[in-house]
């Protein structure tokens, strides 16, 4: 019974879809929808929210964004309240002004730059390690890193290096 209203309710969903890309409002489309289904025009509206939700975050996700209320949450859980307050502050920043855009409007290095600017170079090394640390607590999906090839391979005593660069995700050529 209530895999056919949610069969029968998608259903309407597409419908009233369907009729706003014709050219029809929401609203106009939901009723005609609602009306053509027998179901209650407020549940469904109810549900196309719901499902609207549902494919904002699917679209995030798949372009590796946070919103700007999960992108504070994950900084309060993982801020490291024993760093410098204007390097801890700079690593924030980056992380929320990156991980808040889509991937080509993204500049980690720029964002960076300016965040860092009035630091001491201590406070800068603090900063870029946090960021870094920001990265990798993130789900690999997530991570708003370019990749970047580069010549020295996996067994070089540089690799370890290049893994923890706050700026770029490196693989090797060989």
């Amino acid at each position: 019974m209530q895999e056919d209203f949610e069969c029968q309710a998608d259903d309407a969903i597409d419908r009233a879809s369907y009729l706003v890309g014709v050219g029809k409002s929401w609203g106009i489309a939901l009723a005609i929808a609602a009306d053509e289904y027998g179901m209650d025009i407020h549940r469904l509206a109810e549900l196309a929210a719901d499902r609207s939700k549902a494919v904002q975050e699917e679209r995030r996700e798949r372009s590796g964004r946070f919103t700007k209320d999960a992108a504070k949450r994950f900084l309060a859980k993982h801020r490291d309240e024993t760093l410098p307050r204007c390097a801890r502050g700079a690593a924030s920043l980056v992380f929320f002004e990156t991980i808040t855009k889509p991937r080509n409007q993204r500049n980690i290095i720029g964002e960076f730059e300016q965040a860092t600017s009035g630091l001491s170079e201590e406070e800068w090394l603090i900063a870029e390690r946090e960021l870094f640390r920001f990265w990798s607590l993130l789900p690999p999906l997530y991570d708003p890193r370019p990749t970047r090839r580069t010549p020295i391979t996996r067994d070089s005593f540089m690799w370890p290096i290049m893994q923890r660069s706050a700026f770029y995700r490196w693989w090797p050529h060989g």
